[in-house]
């Protein structure tokens, strides 16, 4: 999916070369009558390059112009009429206009070599900028020393620029793109020194990016993905697509310069490396044009130089070489070393891997291998050999040179030991996994034989170490005392608040007894404190058996760093325990406010119950009173009510047989002939009966709805009798 780098830089350049013409015409709609007038101007490109560093600088720039004397140059600006307002004379506007050319032709060139240059870069920035009517607002510009480029990949911008502010307070020089297809653009123009780039971006995933961008012209610029997903997978996945590291968001920028720093250190060591090679290389030819020269050229030669038997036996080593394996002079070493494979490489069949290859390619350069020295000490040699024949074709001797490379092989081992704890720390899932891990890889690193973690317990603010190891694999258990700060070794490098070298144990004032006899027999200390952020979280110890002095500050910064490593991560184990545990407390929380809120619905509907109960007893005391009594009453004079019509009638009967004495009754009676006296005698007596039997029925009925809703309630009849 790329192209070549030659048709990829110039389709990128032809693209970019139209768009900026067509944002001139944009711009200047009389651009046509405008370059009639005048034919001093910029080349396109140059124009285009000019804004861009416009685009990268302008926010450290300062105008030298007065305020309306000429037209502002920016990364929009039409930068021809720029240089139209500040230079009148067409003279000094030529003269101008060639040297921005040129000097744009040479920055470009200086910046595809990413790394060289830098301080003629800053020279030739300043007078760019002078030219166009700005200079940069720091004093300090001119020697300023970048620690390299880096271009930063990232859609979200505000989180681009805290990036970059961040990696210019560092002193990197950064560039930002806020896509994919932006950043190739930009790689075409300006190889940094490393890239930074999101996993997220707004036209394709940054391992995806990475991923091309590895099997592309641009893979061997390092580059560092940085995401939101705290995972193994995640990891797995940045690594897959070809990143030497993979950061998650939120994190310091202390750990970004870190790992840019290494991996620049890393790829000068390389480049030196290279040049070392090819020097060899060099001097190898140089050596086999010049077979004649004198023994004394030989002899004084500062680099290891050897002549030597297909069966392993020198036949000619100069004073370096023999000074380099440990022996006085050259008849020493060849006297006493008769067999090269068995006596010097600690790998015996290193040596027949070495013939092997000899066998195949007659010559090699940088064959690297462990071997011993006089004393029996270990070094790491690098050899470029190659096969001598005569005229004939007959194998006469191997000739080659050798170099210490110990320092160098030491230095890649850190890094290794430093990249396995950062990659075993990111996989542990406990505090003794990870203590195991940052204890055995330094103390194998060290060659030293035990090592401690004391961790710091809140609230009581005291040590308890909860971790050891010994490199014979022994475990014995022992719980010593927990110690406070300055109490004690962990004490005393706790309160010493930065890492420690101790030659000699014993010149130690703060050590207990009980720790004189723990450590009986260790002489030398490495002590680390661990502090996530600015808070302390434990001591980190290794103990040596021999006294052994700091050989380089370089070894023990790069403890420290692998104790901060370690701190990070029991802040991280720490604060996973805290969330658990508010996850714990809430979930009780959620258990008794629901048991709660059941009991508390339980007595709502309780209460409820008893106040509908209530309501309705007070309903059937009113129908009590204003229904079964007047029924009552009614009942109980049904009897004298019925007397009554009895002698009313009787009194009648007897009116109407003496009403033929007396005219007024005669006439009153023959006016009540309609009523019917039998009939009134005959029927009033059910008429009765009835309402009798009507009144106890609802007294039946009244009795039972006051029973059903408050049972033991009686209604008592005859109250109210009259």
């Amino acid at each position: 999916m790329f192209r070549e780098r030659s048709e990829n830089l110039l389709s990128k350049r032809f693209d970019a070369l139209l768009f900026c013409f067509l944002c001139l015409l944009h711009s200047s709609p009389d651009m046509t009558s405008s370059v009639s007038h005048s034919v001093i101007q910029l080349s396109l490109s140059a124009t285009y390059y000019l804004r861009k560093l416009l685009h990268q600088n302008l926010h450290n720039l300062k105008s030298i112009v007065a305020m309306g004397a000429s037209i502002q140059a920016d990364e929009v600006a039409d930068i021809n009429a720029v240089l139209t307002s500040l230079y009148f004379e067409d003279d000094e506007l030529a003269s101008v206009v060639s040297q921005l050319d040129r000097a744009v032709a040479t920055h470009e060139a200086m910046a595809s070599q990413p790394g060289q240059f830098q301080q003629e870069r800053a020279a030739l920035e300043e007078k760019i900028f002078w030219l166009l009517g700005y200079k940069f607002r720091s004093a300090e510009r001119s020697t300023f020393v970048s620690k390299g480029s880096v271009l930063v990949v990232e859609g979200d911008r505000v989180c681009a620029d805290a990036l970059m502010m961040d990696l210019q307070g560092q002193q990197y020089s950064v560039t930002i793109a806020s896509s994919a297809q932006q950043a190739l653009a930009q790689l075409d123009l300006d190889l940094p020194d490393a890239l930074v780039v999101s996993m997220q971006l707004p036209d394709l995933s940054g391992d995806e990016f990475c991923r091309r961008l590895k099997v592309s012209n641009y893979g061997v610029i390092p580059i560092i993905l940085v995401g939101t997903v705290d995972s193994l997978a995640a990891e797995t996945k940045a690594f897959e697509a070809g990143a030497i590291d993979y950061l998650v968001r939120p994190f310091q920028v202390q750990e970004l310069t870190v790992r840019l720093q290494s991996r620049r250190q890393l790829q000068e060591f390389q480049k030196r490396l290279a040049q070392n090679n090819q020097q060899l290389q060099l001097e190898v030819e140089k050596t086999r044009r010049l077979e004649e020269r004198s023994r004394s050229v030989f002899q004084d030669a500062v680099v290891g130089m050897f002549q030597s038997t297909l069966e392993g036996r020198y036949l000619q080593v100069n004073q370096a070489l023999a000074t380099l394996f440990g022996y006085d002079a050259p008849q020493s070493l060849i006297a006493q070393v008769s067999q090269i494979g068995q006596q010097l490489y600690v790998e015996p069949l290193r040596r027949q891997e070495f013939m092997t290859y000899m066998q195949c390619f007659k010559s090699v350069v940088a064959f690297e291998s462990q071997v011993y020295t006089r004393s029996g000490a270990l070094i790491w040699i690098s050899e470029s050999v190659r096969s001598v024949f005569n005229e004939s074709g007959e194998f006469l001797f191997y000739e080659g040179t050798v170099q210490d490379i110990t320092d160098r092989k030491i230095l890649e081992q850190r890094f290794q030991v430093q990249y396995r704890v950062t990659e075993q720390l990111a996989q542990a899932s406990t505090l003794l996994q990870g203590s195991q891990v940052l204890l055995r890889e330094v103390g194998n690193l060290l060659g030293w034989e035990r090592g401690e973690v004391w961790l710091l317990r809140s609230p009581s603010e005291v040590l308890q170490k909860i971790d050891r190891w010994y490199a014979d694999g022994s475990n014995t258990p022992h719980n010593p005392p927990k110690l406070k700060q300055g109490e004690g070794l962990p004490g005393f490098i706790w309160s010493h608040a930065k890492a420690v070298w101790i030659a000699d144990l014993q010149e130690v004032p703060q050590l207990t007894a009980e720790e004189r006899v723990r450590y009986w027999g260790f002489k030398s200390v490495i002590g680390i404190p661990c502090y996530h952020g600015d808070r302390f979280v434990g001591v980190v110890l290794w103990l040596s058996k021999e006294m052994v002095e700091l050989e380089s500050s370089g070894l023990l910064e790069m403890v420290q760093v692998m104790g901060h490593q370690f701190a990070q991560f029991v802040g991280r184990r720490y604060a996973e325990s805290h969330l658990r545990q508010s996850e714990t407390r809430l979930r009780h929380q959620t258990q008794e406010l629901q048991s709660t809120l059941s009991e508390l619905k339980e007595a709502q509907q309780t209460l409820l119950v008893r106040e509908q109960q209530a309501l309705l007893g007070m309903l059937a005391s009113n129908l009590t009173r204003e229904l079964v009594e007047p029924m009552d009453f009614v009942d109980r004079n049904l009897a004298h009510t019925e007397d009554y019509i009895y002698d009313l009638v009787a009194l009648l009967k007897l009116y109407r047989e003496k009403a033929e004495a007396v005219p007024e009754l005669r006439d009153a009676i023959e006016a009540a002939d309609a009523i019917d006296l039998e009939f009134l005698v005959q029927e009033f007596p059910k008429l009765t009966c009835a309402i009798h039997k009507g009144v106890q029925m609802i007294h039946r009925k009244v009795e039972s709805l006051t029973q059903a809703v408050i049972p033991g309630l009686e209604v008592n009849e005859g109250e109210g009798r009259e």
